[in-house]
């Protein structure tokens, strides 16, 4: 696995990890900010 595809899988995960967790609401402040 290179460089860019562990920069990608990276957030992917993150944001899933953040909806599985039902925090959707804090994402959602965070895009918007």
């Amino acid at each position: 696995m290179d460089q860019g595809s562990v920069m990608m899988t990276a957030p992917f995960y993150l944001v899933t990890g953040f909806l599985g967790s039902g925090k959707t609401t804090l994402l959602e402040n965070i895009i918007e900010n």
